[in-house]
């Protein structure tokens, strides 16, 4: 993979960059991905048997200080299981963030949630690589409706005072400028409206 990596132009001073790799790795290896930075449909991909990388940001720095690629490889509930390639002693250990919210199964292995998740790749875009095996679509098959799944597995805040402190101020924001009004009483905004909204705040999208 390595090879691979600096042959397709994917490794960087810095870093690498996962689209170019992805998209070289494909074909070999015979798996498809999309992007998303949606924690809805991360989790409806993991538990529909995919994987996925995990973009890691330095906002919120739960798996890494200075940018990490993590993968994603199973959900049970809202409980995310991610794979950490970049281990160490003592790394979940080393911050309070790390020690309330990150779940150390074994060397390598880490449990958290999916909101977690979703602080943590805040400042990526995108932030999930979901990859899946190629598969044939059967025809004759009448797949369910990814709308239906998305609304079992959407949060909704109905209240400026309800949606977490790391959403809030964009969404504050717009509701001050008047683009948000919501319904009667209530904002009813998702928590992927939500972390939207603060990926734009982030990048300078939102006027104060």
């Amino acid at each position: 993979m390595c090879k691979l990596a600096v042959s397709c132009g994917a490794r960087v001073d810095g870093g690498t960059l996962m689209a170019p790799l992805l998209q070289a790795a494909a074909p070999k290896y015979h798996f498809q991905y999309t992007t998303t930075s949606k924690n809805v449909e991360l989790l409806r991909h993991l538990n529909a048997g995919g994987v996925a990388i995990l973009h890691v940001g330095t906002a919120y720095p739960l798996f890494s200080t200075s940018g990490h690629f993590i993968t994603a490889v199973a959900a049970s509930g809202q409980t995310i299981t991610v794979l950490d390639s970049y281990w160490y002693n003592g790394k979940y250990t080393a911050s309070s963030i790390r020690r309330n919210y990150a779940h150390v199964v074994e060397k390598g292995v880490v449990k958290t949630s999916l909101t977690q998740c979703g602080k943590a790749t805040i400042d990526r875009s995108p932030s999930y690589y979901l990859i899946s095996r190629e598969i044939v679509t059967d025809q004759t098959t009448t797949p369910s409706d990814p709308k239906e799944a998305e609304e079992d597995n959407m949060k909704y805040y109905k209240n400026l005072e309800d949606i977490p402190s790391y959403y809030r101020e964009a969404v504050k924001k717009l509701v001050e400028q008047g683009a948000i009004k919501g319904t009667g009483d209530s904002l009813n905004l998702s928590e992927d409206l939500c972390r939207a909204f603060t990926i734009l705040d982030n990048a300078g999208l939102i006027p104060d």
